[in-house]
């Protein structure tokens, strides 16, 4: 098992889109193959010119191979199209009408390898390589055609090869149409998956995130701190909860109404964000109450962390509406022990929060 997987990854690299762009390119070469083959057999019953068949035999799977060399290599990260796909297709094309000049009695069997390829191919193209690949293949076979029923009229017969051009002509088109629609598809599959994947981001938030402030409900703290209470069994690594309640804060609904009230949370929010460290969370546990999550720290570090947002908002009043609102808070500070729950934590929160109002308000208590 070992040794086989070892062979896979010397054969197909173990990067995975070079892995998948590599197997790609190794089927189409033994497609590629294929058609060889049965282009011998049917040399075999007499069908084909031998003349050229060995020359077109050597180049056809020297050039496929040669893109598989270039993939594993890594050099195709150069182009806009890693995977090569259209110069693939443009040699293979070429490869068919070389093939159908000499195919002979055989020639007919050309077109169902020129189908194969089309089909292989143009699903990896734009819709814009689809049109050019199209137009190329009819020029080219147009032209091969042409050469042909003039050097060879009995295996190619004008009116025969001005059917089969037609034939050729509804199969391109066909091919082409059939791309388009399959890349329309595609395109909506991709933009369906676009939009539910932000549907579904949206839902997350508004069932992780309060309305009002836009910041982590009580809901997702509770998870958080649950989670870090799990961290802290495995880690060792200390970790402080706050309790913050703001100061006054029902006489500022009363003397300018809700909507006031609503605004100074959402521009406190605004202004604690750009205050906290990046590792912090805050809450909004209800109210105008907030809970603050310090990660990896100390209880000292914390009381220094959480001092300095409450001298913050103590020293800068908010301005609502042309109204300047004085805004203080009362904050109970508490590091979390192992071996206790959560809720034993918030509680501690809680009554140092109290603690803080009972003592003057507009400071923290920490214990």
């Amino acid at each position: 098992m070992a040794s086989l997987r070892g062979f896979t990854d010397a054969l197909l690299t173990t990067d995975r889109r070079q892995r998948f762009r590599l197997a790609q390119a190794w089927l189409a070469s033994a497609m590629m193959c294929f058609c060889v083959l049965a282009l011998h057999i049917a040399n075999g019953f007499g069908l084909v010119d031998t003349g050229p068949i060995w020359w077109w035999s050597a180049a056809s799977v020297a050039g496929m191979l040669v893109v598989v060399s270039v993939i594993r290599g890594g050099a195709n990260k150069r182009f806009a199209d890693p995977a090569l796909t259209m110069q693939q297709m443009l040699y293979a094309i070429l490869c068919a009408a070389w093939a159908y000049s000499f195919a002979g009695q055989a020639h007919s069997l050309v077109g169902i390898i020129l189908a194969v390829i089309l089909m292989f191919g143009m699903f990896g193209l734009s819709s814009r390589q689809v049109i050019w690949v199209g137009f190329y293949t009819l020029g080219l076979f147009g032209f091969v055609m042409m050469l042909a029923s003039r050097r060879n009229p009995e295996h190619y017969p004008p009116g025969g090869e001005i059917v089969y051009f037609m034939m050729l002509c509804i199969m391109v088109i066909g091919v082409g149409l059939l791309t388009v629609r399959l890349h329309r598809m595609r395109d909506r599959l991709r933009r369906q998956k676009l939009e539910l994947e932000a549907a579904l981001a949206h839902i997350h938030r508004l069932a992780t995130h309060d309305d009002l402030t836009g910041l982590v409900n009580r809901r997702h703290m509770q998870e958080l701190l649950e989670n870090e209470r799990m961290r802290l069994e495995r880690s060792e690594q200390d970790w402080c909860v706050a309790l913050i309640d703001l100061d006054h804060f029902k006489s500022v609904n009363d003397a300018h109404g809700h909507a006031i009230g609503d605004e100074v949370l959402r521009a406190l929010s605004r202004h604690a964000h750009t205050l906290i460290r990046r590792t912090d969370v805050l809450a909004r546990w209800g109210g105008e109450e907030f809970v603050l999550l310090l990660p990896n720290t100390p209880l000292a570090q914390a009381v220094i962390s959480l001092e300095r947002l409450r001298e913050h908002f103590h020293g800068h009043p908010l301005v609502v509406q042309d109204i300047t609102l004085p805004v203080s808070f009362s904050a109970g500070l508490t590091e979390h022990l192992r071996g206790e729950s959560v809720a034993e934590t918030l509680e501690r929160a809680d009554k140092l929060c109290y603690q803080a109002k009972t003592l003057g308000r507009n400071r923290v208590e920490r214990g």
